[in-house]
């Protein structure tokens, strides 16, 4: 049975930094030994041909070393249609046409990490849309045969599917989702900071279905936490994006339910005031806002 900690997660966490900050080192190392190279061939070599293709060779290795490296932090399916998709989306991401776009990319995925993330993408702006059934129905037409050798893209997949169902108070079928997947996200859940994060969304949604409130909770500050240290550390550039800004609404606002379903009714109002309006771009997140806003003052006003 899957046990989150904070301790996994600051594993993880420092993990992901620690790679990250030895692939600057050792590209910028790289370039600089080979530059050094490049400077000894120049007065060394008399032949002016051989010492060319040394050249370039030698301004070949840190190219190449960069490009290989770089696979082992970018994950699988953040390819070249995924990224001028993501693009479009910081600033639209409800209209029909992003609908259409994101249909047609889909189409012209080749592979199946990238087919799968792209999904992902169009389920997330079906939620914000409130268009929960045409949500489900994509997801459960992915093919999920290749989980196992992308585990960051099955994740997201449970994570979505668990949520939804979470969000339709539906829980008999969220932990009937969950069961489904249970074997594969215990399994993954520790293979990379990605998943641990996705593995925290999951069970945030699991343990609120089953109404293990405090549990919720506690995993999400716990999350929230860490997604903050991350997005500071890395200098994430769309941060001030009009899709960036609903996320960070929508995280404000499912913490501040579950403050409420703890009784704690100061901070749910607290964290909904920062996150409602951040919503507004979604009519549908702003309407779920508002009700959590109305049983708040409700429960409020009975104290």
């Amino acid at each position: 049975m899957i046990n989150l900690t904070k301790e996994t997660l600051d594993r993880l966490y420092k993990k992901q930094k620690t790679l990250i900050s030895s692939w600057w080192i050792a590209s910028i190392s790289s370039i600089v030994i080979c530059n050094i190279f490049l400077w000894i061939f120049s007065y060394k070599i008399p032949d002016r041909s051989v010492r060319n293709i040394i050249i370039c060779i030698v301004t070949l290795i840190p190219v190449i070393y960069i490009l290989c490296t770089m696979r082992t932090l970018i994950p699988a399916g953040h390819g070249r249609i995924l990224r001028r998709v993501f693009k479009v989306l910081q600033y639209d991401f409800m209209s029909d046409s992003t609908v259409d776009m994101l249909y047609r990319s889909i189409g012209e995925a080749a592979k199946y990490p990238e087919k799968v993330r792209l999904t992902g993408l169009l389920v997330t702006t079906y939620i914000l849309r409130g268009q929960y059934n045409e949500a489900l129905n994509l997801l459960y037409s992915v093919d999920r045969s290749g989980f196992d050798k992308y585990p960051d893209v099955g994740m997201l997949f449970y994570t979505d599917i668990i949520a939804i169902y979470c969000e339709l108070e539906d829980f008999d079928s969220a932990l009937r989702a969950y069961a489904d997947g249970e074997e594969f996200i215990d399994a993954a859940a520790e293979r990379n900071y990605s998943c641990c994060t996705a593995a925290f969304s999951a069970m945030i949604s699991v343990e609120k279905a089953r109404g293990n409130y405090r549990k919720a909770l506690d995993l999400r500050l716990i999350l929230n936490e860490y997604q903050n240290l991350f997005n500071s550390s890395t200098g994430a550039s769309q941060q001030g994006t009009p899709l960036s800004r609903i996320i960070r609404g929508a995280t404000f606002a499912e913490t501040a339910e579950l403050f409420y379903l703890c009784g704690d009714l100061d901070n749910a109002a607290k964290y909904l005031d920062i996150g409602g309006p951040m919503l507004s771009a979604s009519p549908a997140e702003t309407e779920i806002a508002n009700k959590l806003s109305a049983k708040i003052r409700e429960a409020m006003a009975k104290r």
